[in-house]
């Protein structure tokens, strides 16, 4: 039995812990949600010259939305964008710019994809038109698009959700499940002790040898008010046994009438001379 104890209650809080564990998932989900948005431009070679250096060209436009001035100059072209790195240096600032920006070439094209990733979904959408167009204005300003390429967005940033960060989601989550569990279970335990401790102090058990002695005292009370009861209840074997005799209705009719009549009798006028004897002793003091 108790082995079977102890496996319900760890399956017990196994269960807590799971439950609180997803839990937390659902609470601190909205913490690490981002927002992906994604765009592709093309790059159109104009000229047979111009073509051949078509892999070197794409891997120079590949590499300058990871610069500083790049960012700088995104948000000087795009008044409505606010500085999301503010207050960092510029070495710091560079570091976060590369984790919110992903650009790559396709091999077997001339297809740059440019994805950025925020907390608020407009901004993540309004940000990445705005990479795009300032890789644009820095290509025409190395290249010259009007002879040599042309740059084309192919089509519109689609936006998706997605959790940043989620094996930190899923460690928390589970860590503070299973804390939260084992401290829920203690309280728990230690809230149906403190109960009945408090029910023991208004039940003083008894030992048992006073147990003991207290049934041997109850049971031989018992014994002696049964043989008590015997011997006032059994007649003696001496005693004459009169014979029973059956009353007719008739004899107990004239019984009765012999009855009523003795008790008229007892009740009936005295005569002249009883009443000349209780005046004298009336007289004498006698009654």
């Amino acid at each position: 039995m108790l082995k079977v104890r102890k496996i319900r209650i760890n399956f017990s809080l196994i269960a807590l812990a799971v439950i609180l564990t997803i839990t937390f998932f659902v609470l601190f989900l909205g913490n690490f949600k981002y927002y992906r948005s994604e765009v592709s431009l093309l790059f159109i070679p104009k000229s047979e010259r111009f073509a051949v250096h078509t892999p070197y060209i794409l891997e120079n436009l590949e590499k300058f939305p990871k610069t500083l001035a790049f960012y700088e100059k995104m948000l000087k072209n795009n008044k409505e964008l606010s500085d999301q790195l503010t207050g960092q240096s510029k070495d710091d600032k560079k570091k976060e710019w590369n984790k919110m920006l992903s650009i790559k070439k396709d091999n077997k094209s001339s297809i740059i994809e440019i994805a950025l990733a925020a907390k608020n979904e407009n901004q993540s959408l309004v940000m990445t038109k705005a990479t795009a167009r300032t890789l644009i204005d820095t290509a025409s300003f190395y290249y010259n698009i009007k002879t040599d390429a042309d740059f084309r967005i192919i089509e519109e940033p689609n936006t998706t959700p997605f959790i940043k960060y989620w094996y930190w989601l899923v460690l928390i989550s589970i860590i503070l499940g299973i804390s939260v569990s084992l401290v829920l279970d203690f309280l728990f335990s230690a809230l149906i002790q403190f109960i009945r401790d408090k029910k023991n102090k208004f039940q003083l058990p008894l030992p048992s040898t006073a147990k003991e002695q207290i049934s041997k005292i109850f049971s031989e009370k018992l014994k002696r008010k049964a043989d008590n009861f015997s011997k006032r209840s059994s007649a003696p074997e001496n005693l004459p046994i009169a014979q029973s005799e059956e009353i007719t209705s008739e004899e107990r009719y004239y019984s009765t009438e012999n009855e009523n009549f003795q008790e008229t009798e007892k009740y009936s006028e005295p005569t002249e001379r009883e009443l000349k004897e209780r005046l004298n002793q009336l007289l004498r003091g006698e009654i």
